[in-house]
């Protein structure tokens, strides 16, 4: 753990402390890791892959959101 990660860690609540010490750990993965989405790094940015795309133009069609 660097200097400044721990530094943000004591300054967490208990909960969130221990969640980025298993994240620093590897034992618990990145919070967009456990949304379904798989994004890989293109030479224009991140790309999606298609079901992810298809399946979220399908819920905003269901639900607008204004």
């Amino acid at each position: 753990m660097t200097r400044k990660n721990a530094d943000a860690v004591s300054n967490c609540i208990e909960p969130a402390a221990r969640a980025a010490k298993a994240r620093e750990k590897g034992s618990l993965q990145p919070d967009l890791a456990y949304t379904g989405q798989q994004a890989v790094p293109g030479p224009k940015g991140w790309v999606e892959n298609e079901t992810t795309v298809r399946s979220k133009l399908k819920s905003k069609e269901q639900f607008p959101q204004g």
